[in-house]
């Protein structure tokens, strides 16, 4: 039995990978595509905006097919899979400024079910009071984050067809899409049995709604923000706050998603007895310390130790809020909406994060994410006083 839920497990942790592989093949590509389309590339950060809103309709959608179609999360993933490999083995025909278009709402709806649903099947198995298979995931996210710029990096280089790139993917993520439909029908969908409520936790009674939904509503929807605000504009606030040169600029973002995947990392191979109140109030005031690091300072090894441990500080928020969420809530609705809430909040970030650029100026970049980080560090507080008090 052992082994055939770890089988399934390691085929819903490679759906997230196959997920990273697609949503982060586009980016590196914008010039490719700004001189076929003979576009700006302002008109690309518009539509990822749009992308990572269909990120979140998809949650809601996906949600409401559960409650009204009965279709499972292991379905409505392998919808999301097989449809996302079709569209990037035919990502050739959508090269057009409405194709394009198209192409990234398509992209983020299919995306949103993969990564929605094949997060909350994992939150489902995992165990009362563990973040520890969520950050896992986060894990295999990041690998399939690595790896598809490479790729894409690999075939540029090599002055190879631009769409053998994506039919490549599109072969990677068909693969990874069987891998599960075959597994899933082989060993089936083991059941773990929860234990009683996290140190600290509030064990739920059947239809009953947790007052801390909204809260945790409140919570990933302001951290994402900070996260794609962060993922999107580090390099720009590097570049033209620091005076660091472009490509130190682009190590620094390197830095960021390095901290991000230790920090998640951390949480698999350690903090086995450490509540998720707590864990939050662990991390969260590391990224406070790495902000007001950035802002005083000036010197590049500084600056980029200091992006290091705003992505360490940052890293394990995700995958607590969503594992804390399903503790404390009987439906797996609500696990949903708070994943599509946070893909709002994705969308967001990169959208103020320009607007305070273009209005208030680059220096106050930061300032707006120690706002972020206080109000997180805030939020985090009441959750663990509330939650020791229970």
């Amino acid at each position: 039995m052992n082994n055939h839920k770890n089988r399934y497990i390691l085929a819903i942790l490679l759906t997230l990978t196959g997920f990273a592989l697609s949503v982060n093949a586009a980016p590196p590509m914008i010039t490719t595509f700004t001189k076929i389309l003979k576009a700006k590339s302002f008109a690309f950060g518009m539509f990822f905006m749009i992308q990572y809103l269909c990120f979140s309709a998809a949650s809601f959608l996906g949600n409401y097919l559960k409650r009204k179609r009965g279709m499972s999360n292991e379905v409505l993933a392998s919808i999301g899979l097989f449809a996302v490999s079709a569209l990037f083995m035919f990502t050739q025909l959508f090269i057009n400024d409405a194709g394009m278009l198209i192409w990234l709402i398509i992209l983020g709806l299919c995306g949103g079910l993969i990564e929605t649903f094949s997060t909350d099947i994992l939150a489902g198995i995992e165990k009362r009071g563990s973040a520890r298979l969520i950050s896992l995931s986060q894990v295999f996210y990041c690998a399939g984050g690595i790896g598809s710029p490479l790729v894409v990096g690999i075939f540029l280089h090599f002055s190879l067809p631009w769409s053998w790139t994506f039919i490549f993917l599109g072969l990677l993520i068909l693969g990874i899409g069987l891998n599960f439909f075959f597994v899933r029908k082989r060993d089936g969908i083991p059941r773990e049995e929860k234990g009683g409520p996290e140190e600290g936790g509030v064990e739920p009674r059947p239809g009953e709604r947790n007052p801390f939904f909204v809260l945790l509503m409140v919570l990933m929807f302001t951290y994402t923000v900070m996260e794609m605000g962060a993922a999107i504009w580090i390099p720009f606030y590097f570049e033209k706050g620091k005076m660091l040169a472009p490509h130190l600029a682009a190590v620094g973002l390197s830095c960021y998603w390095a901290g991000m995947l230790v920090g998640r990392g951390l949480i698999v191979v350690g903090f086995r007895n450490t509540g998720i109140p707590r864990l939050l109030l662990l991390f969260l005031p590391l990224c406070t310390a790495a902000i007001i690091i950035t802002l005083t300072a000036s010197h590049m090894i500084v600056l980029m130790a200091a992006a290091f441990l705003f992505g360490f500080g940052a890293g394990p928020l995700w995958p607590a809020v969503v594992a804390y969420s399903k503790h404390l809530n009987i439906s797996s609705t609500y696990t949903g909406t708070i994943i599509g809430i946070g893909a709002v909040g994705a969308a967001v970030g990169p959208f103020l994060g320009g607007f305070f650029i273009n209005s208030l100026g680059v220096g106050f970049l930061f300032f707006w994410f120690l706002i972020l980080s206080v109000i997180l560090v805030g939020i985090a507080t009441f959750v663990h006083r509330f939650a020791a008090r229970a």
